[in-house]
């Protein structure tokens, strides 16, 4: 349980007001307890037991000395405390058996049941300082840490076997624990070993989940929070469990969820017991969060448990911290020797029901210790260091100054014991081990028997800076077995965009691409595939090029397009100039077919000058190029539908000329809107080859594309581009009825095709990058000058290799498909046509005249 700061403050206001030294003491018993099973029940711990006895009554004489012990008497964990407490007895045992320590003098415990709780060890540090005991051996739990509150406010010196908790490093004499010292290292230095590990495996992110309420799991967790951040380790996500939520419970699944969903596959479980820990690996092997690619970490609270109930598959992999110990030392084998001798006739311990016999001390009932439970020769040491220190204080001082908490803190850590059972015992000036390290534990299959799965030593962490990481040192004949029995380090967790360094290539001619390499960024460790996680590299596709290289297929295709379009426009130009007193020719303004089959077929060149890579230069002579071009190509046929439509539409029987240069100023005038449009354009906001920082799938990376500032010149001229199409149709419509007058259906023909086609392109440039509009316009500009030249000229073509009956015969045939009358002659210049023409016109006029005649009687 967590002590509020408002119930803390009461307890101690109360333990300043109360008199300890006289009246009964309130509430130091334990009713619910009544020395049940849970508490042992048995005559020697009744008869040992603070509680049962009168207080202000310690027994501190020449021949017997009373300390206190406070100890998990019941309780969930009292059942694992069993050998811890039998080992303490032991001690006691051998040093009233000594002749070296206190001779002649008996130690006498008195036990204070803190339950491993806070409010209890508060209770049981209450009821001891009241007895008058001079030190007390304990907690051992850092949740109990409520016993250190109190022996502090009574000026008892404690030394701690195991409680660890940074919160009782504070040694000040006026708010701190001036008396208190243990033989077990402060989690303070825990917290750098555990990022030792994730320092020395290369890991830079991890999760942690931290059992709240619980001194040991809150201080642990902050120690190593301050040594991860401050050493570029982050913990991207905590989450907290309390003891109430059970395995597989809601809140415990929302929770494990939330570590899942950040990717992250490295998780620090700081927990104080290994019940938690049990349950909280159980839920996670429903959520597939156990097994290869996941990697748990634990501490020294519950490493050394068998995680009963835990499939041993789920439970290979776990690593974690346990303290340094050395199980081929001189002092453990002295121990272990000792214990052995314990005899082993039953698995629970049977106190001495003889309270003045040899034997007071339990046997544990396992013969030998086993190796994963080193926890007993913690209390075994300890209990060694407080019988050196009254040894030392009654030989230096006498028995009376056993009571002189001063002096007795002061021999306690001056006590050294080079073969300690867990390890050399030293003090500080603080009170805390000179020295220590950590083991670094692996449950993995043995050596001896694969099939057997055991808790393995597999390296040594020290703490040279408590400000920097733990050094981690792998042991040369041990391996670490990852998760799902794996050799290979696991990542910490999936790799994400931001853990490669890239680079993108130049454009590659043959698949107009730029290739991303990629390389992981120094020092980070990740996994490429794992099931959940975020984008990785391999999702991303090499990136197009934002240009057409003249040496890449494509830019071959656009050429072989736009070479073919140029020379089927001069194909026609040659033609015309070749045939230019041919009827078919000359009837349709040879001026006007050059034209229009010249610059129709120079819109292909814009193909061309779209490959290569983009400069201020080509990105303003290609629009301006095809803006040109374009209205000079379709201008030409603008013009003539104008011409058809007029002399078509004419009621007033007036012969209308149109000449050559007519026809030349008429495109002049569509042409002088586009030059103004260019000319300002170049000079206000022209485009220009612009280098802007693209992303894709978060890679971020440049380009340079053809851009202006505004864009609004570019959408003017396009705007004009399409006024001309719409003009163009809405003559093509007008010209329905004409039948093939004046060759309208012809021309008809090729503003439709060119319209379509325009309208295609626009449709299909919306969808496409640069490279498919590119494609696009060579292909459409290919077709539009195919169609729309081939139905203008291919009639001529055929036309020419008439004979002249035939060709009288059509060209009567087309007149009377005409439902209107008109006149005008396409030229009404002198030229060298011969008598064949004036002919052929002259049987046009009759006709017409005939058919004007007719239509006005009707």
């Amino acid at each position: 349980m967590n002590i509020t700061p408002a119930l803390l403050s009461f307890i101690l206001i109360f333990s300043l007001t109360f008199d300890f030294t006289s009246g009964t003491v309130p509430g130091a018993s334990h009713p619910e307890c009544e020395f049940a099973s849970t508490c042992w029940s048995n005559s020697y711990i009744k008869n040992h037991s603070c509680v049962s006895l009168p207080e202000g009554g310690a027994i501190i004489n020449s021949t017997h000395i009373e300390i206190g012990i406070s100890a998990v008497l019941s309780g969930g964990d009292a059942e694992w405390e069993i050998a811890t407490n039998a080992a303490t007895l032991l001690a006691i045992e051998e040093i009233n058996n000594s002749n070296d320590i206190l001779p002649g003098v008996t130690i006498i415990p008195t036990f204070a049941d803190d339950s491993a709780l806070y409010i209890q060890g508060f209770l049981a540090g209450l009821c001891l300082s009241k007895r008058g005991v001079p030190v007390i051996l304990g907690p051992t739990y850092s949740d109990a840490m409520g016993a250190a509150v109190i022996a502090a406010r009574q000026n008892v010196p404690m030394l701690s076997p195991t409680c660890s908790t940074p919160k009782l490093d504070n040694r000040d004499p006026e708010n701190g624990f001036p008396l208190f010292t243990r033989t077990f290292l402060s989690d303070t230095l825990q917290g750098p070993a555990l990022s030792g590990i994730a320092h020395h495996f290369g890991w830079s992110t991890v999760v942690t989940i931290v059992a709240d309420g619980d001194a040991y799991s809150q201080g642990l967790a902050s120690s190593f929070s301050v040594n991860a951040e401050a050493n570029a380790i982050e913990i991207s996500t905590s989450v907290s469990i309390t003891a109430a939520e059970s395995e597989g419970s809601a809140t415990l699944v929302s929770k494990l969820n939330i570590l899942k969903a950040t990717g992250v596959r490295v998780i620090y479980m700081i927990v104080g017991s290994s019940t938690d820990a049990v349950k909280i690996l159980k839920t996670a092997k429903t959520l597939g969060m156990t097994g290869e690619g996941w990697t748990w970490v634990g501490c020294d609270a519950w490493m050394s448990s068998a995680l009963d109930g835990i499939d041993e598959a789920d439970k290979i992999g776990i690593i974690g911290t346990r303290p340094d110990f050395d199980f081929n030392s001189v002092g453990w084998r002295a121990f272990e020797t000792a214990w052995q001798a314990i005899p082993a006739t039953g698995f629970h311990p049977k106190y001495d029901l003889d309270d003045v016999g040899n034997t007071i001390w339990p046997y544990y009932g396992q013969n030998p210790l086993p190796d994963d439970n080193q926890w007993p020769a913690y209390n075994y040491d300890a209990m060694y260091v407080i019988g050196h220190a009254l040894h030392n204080v009654v030989t230096e001082h006498g028995v009376a100054k056993i009571s002189d908490a001063t002096i007795l803190t002061h021999a306690i850590r001056n006590v050294t014991i080079p073969n300690g059972a867990t390890a050399p015992i030293a003090f500080n000036n603080q009170g805390e081990m000179a020295a220590g390290g950590y083991n670094l534990y692996n449950y993995q299959p043995t050596a001896v028997d694969p099939t057997v799965n055991s808790w393995t030593s597999v390296g040594t962490i020290s703490i040279p800076d408590p400000a920097l990481p733990g050094t981690l040192i792998l042991s040369s004949d041990k391996t670490v077995a990852w998760g799902g029995n794996a050799a290979v380090i696991p990542a910490a967790r999936i790799c994400a965009l931001d853990d490669y360094e890239y680079t993108i290539s130049e454009c590659d001619e043959s698949s107009i691409t730029k290739t991303i390499s990629y390389s992981l960024k120094a020092g980070v460790i990740c996994t490429v595939d794992a099931e959940g996680g975020v984008s990785k590299p391999g999702d991303v596709s090499d990136i197009q090029c934002s240009y057409i290289p003249s040496g890449s297929s494509t830019a071959l295709v656009c050429m072989l397009c736009s070479i073919i379009g140029i020379a089927f426009g001069l194909i026609w130009v040659l033609y015309t100039v070749t045939h230019w007193k041919t009827p078919s020719i000359k009837t349709s303004q040879p001026v006007f077919c050059c034209l229009f089959a010249l610059f129709i077929g120079l819109v292909n060149l814009t193909s061309i000058l779209e490959l290569g890579e983009h400069t201020d230069g080509a990105c303003m002579i290609r629009e301006v190029a095809f803006h040109i071009f374009f209205t000079l190509g379709f201008g030409a046929i603008l013009v003539k539908m104008h011409r058809v439509v007029t002399i078509f539409s004419n009621r007033s029987l007036k012969k209308i000329t149109i000449r050559d240069s007519d026809l030349a100023a008429n495109m002049a005038k569509l042409l002088v809107v586009d030059v103004t449009i260019v000319i300002v354009w170049c000079f206000v906001d022209p485009l220009k080859a612009s280098t802007t920082t693209e992303t894709v799938k978060g890679l971020a990376y440049e380009e340079i594309s053809c851009e202006s500032d505004s864009g609004s010149f570019l959408s003017l001229a396009y705007f004009y581009k399409i006024c001309l199409l719409l003009f163009g149709i809405n003559l093509a419509y007008k010209s329905r009825d004409m039948g093939h007058f004046a060759e309208s259906k012809e021309i008809a023909a090729a503003i439709y095709a060119i319209f379509l086609l325009s309208v295609v392109a626009t449709v299909a440039f919306s969808f496409m990058e640069y490279q498919g509009r590119v494609i696009i316009r060579a292909t459409v500009s290919l077709l539009a000058t195919l169609t729309s030249l081939g139905v203008f000229f291919a009639p001529k073509f055929v036309k020419r290799h008439m004979t002249m009956d035939e060709y009288r015969s059509s060209a009567s045939m087309n007149t009377t498909q005409a439902n209107k009358g008109t006149a005008s002659s396409d030229n009404t210049s002198t030229s060298d046509g011969g008598s064949d023409k004036d002919a052929v016109i002259a049987e046009l006029e009759t006709e017409i005249a005939r058919l004007k005649k007719a239509a006005g009687e009707i």
